[in-house]
Parts: structure tokens; C-alpha cells; sequence
């Protein structure tokens, strides 16, 4: 209604563009975030900085969601030119770093946004919010750690993410992973543990369990996982062989001739 009695009102293009953008109308939050932008500069109307630079990050990270990644890149950098202070900004640009597999400048994005975000968790005082948690950034950090062969780096940014979203499938998943490449079987098959509260019942959920449980030297409950992937379809000549000799193990022998047929069959 307020933009039907005065169109030339830029914050209520501002509350157009986030209300688009929530309903996932892209296309139409990038044109409201543009045109609002260009009132502000033909109109005598005065928002403060920040306000404008949380729209030149919104409709960079919009976007970028389009595909559109260099004008994204410009307008997140346009944001922080107005505010340096806006985690969001350096997540998205990290996440556009990670696309283009550029993984040093990915860390770095993310490394910024934590201390950022850190930073201002502790100034209560300065009233500021923001949309993107901690636990995510935290994670997506541990990618880019990750994919630099940083796998201690890693690991503690995915500890840092479990400990603020025990829930996140993904986080689990890579903190076990990681874990037992550092030979960190006990921490590796918490996780795990907790990734099968959540459900998580796949073959490679228990060939993962599997490897830990032999690293234990637990082998009969190596058995059960090993049995529980054979159940769930393997096709691989290396799973199948891994599962048949741990089964063996276990003595659990009518299984373990059904994983060595198998594999005979591939």
C-alpha cells in the first residue's frame, strides 16, 4: 500500500526486495533491491550506512544465487566499503570463492566473517543483528580448510560448528571423516554415532563405521556394520571385499559368502 500511495518511497522497495527474496522470487527481489537504490540516489532521502550497505549485500548474495557472480561480487564489495562489519558479506563472498575452487581466499572470507561475527558477540552494545549463524561459517571454513589438505584446521572448525548445531548432519559427517584420517578413531565414531541418531542409515554411513570399529579393534560390531552395508547394496570390488573380510571375522560366514559372491559377479 505504501508504495501504491508514494513509488518513488525507496525503503518500501528495501521491505519489497526481502519480502521476494523469503519467498524465493529472485528475479523480482533483485529488481526491487535495484530500483531502490536508484531512488536513493536521485531523492533527498537520507538512510543511514548501514542500512544501505545491508541492501548492496542482500542484492550481491541475490545475485549471486542468479549466477550473476562478478555483478554479486561488486555489490558485496560495495557493502563493505559502506560497512566492514558485515559477517553475511564475507560469507557470501566466501561461498563464491568456493565456487570457482579457490579455496585460499574461500579460508580467508570465512576466517573474517568468524572473527567479525566473534568480535561483535562480545559489544552487545553495538544492536546489531544478523542472519547468518556462527556454526554455519564455522563450517564452510572447515571446507575450504579441507580442501588445503588443513585437516587439523578443519577438524577443530567442525567441532567449533557441532558445538553450536550438534544437529548438522553434514558437520558430523565430515568431523568423522576427518577424524579417522587423523586417527582419531574414538572422536570419529562419536560422530558417527550421533549422525545415526539423526538417521542416518546409507551404505557409506556404515562402511565409514565399519573402518572406525576395525581401528578399535571392535570387531564384532565391525561385523554388524558390515553386514548392515551389505543389506543396502554395495558395488564396489573394494567395499565388497572390505565388508566380506569383515565379516569373516565376526565368523559371521553365510554373510560373508554373500559379499564374496558378489563381488565375484562384478
Amino acid at each position: 500500500r505504501q508504495l501504491n500511495d508514494d513509488p518513488t518511497y525507496a525503503p518500501g522497495w528495501f521491505q519489497l526486495a526481502e519480502t521476494q527474496m523469503l519467498v524465493g522470487r529472485v528475479d523480482e527481489a533483485i529488481a526491487a533491491y535495484r530500483r531502490a537504490l536508484r531512488l536513493l540516489e536521485v531523492s533527498h532521502l537520507t538512510l543511514p550506512p548501514r542500512v544501505v550497505a545491508v541492501a548492496f549485500q542482500n542484492l550481491g548474495a541475490a545475485l549471486l544465487a542468479r549466477g550473476d557472480t562478478d555483478d554479486g561480487i561488486e555489490h558485496l564489495q560495495a557493502a563493505l566499503a559502506l560497512d566492514p562489519d558485515l559477517p553475511p558479506a564475507y560469507l557470501h563472498l566466501g561461498l563464491a570463492a568456493l565456487q570457482r575452487e579457490d579455496w585460499a581466499e574461500a579460508e580467508a572470507r570465512f576466517a573474517r566473517a568468524l572473527e567479525i561475527a566473534e568480535r561483535l558477540s562480545r559489544e552487545p552494545e553495538a544492536g546489531r543483528e544478523y542472519d547468518i549463524s556462527p556454526w554455519l561459517i564455522h563450517y564452510l571454513h572447515a571446507c575450504a580448510l579441507g580442501r588445503q589438505g588443513k585437516t587439523e584446521a578443519a577438524r577443530d572448525a567442525l567441532l567449533a560448528a557441532v558445538r553450536i548445531r550438534p544437529d548438522h548432519a553434514e558437520s558430523l559427517w565430515l568431523l568423522a571423516l576427518v577424524s579417522a584420517m587423523l586417527g582419531d578413531s574414538p572422536r570419529a565414531l562419536l560422530a558417527l554415532e550421533a549422525l545415526g541418531q539423526l538417521g542416518r542409515d546409507d551404505a557409506p554411513y556404515h562402511l565409514q563405521r565399519l573402518g572406525v570399529l576395525q581401528a578399535l579393534e571392535r570387531h564384532e560390531e565391525a561385523g554388524d556394520a558390515a553386514g548392515k552395508a551389505l543389506e543396502r547394496g554395495l558395488e564396489s570390488v573394494e567395499h565388497l571385499a572390505l565388508v566380506g573380510r569383515a565379516l569373516s571375522r565376526a565368523v559371521r560366514w553365510a554373510e560373508a559368502a554373500r559379499a564374496y559372491e558378489q563381488l565375484t559377479g562384478l
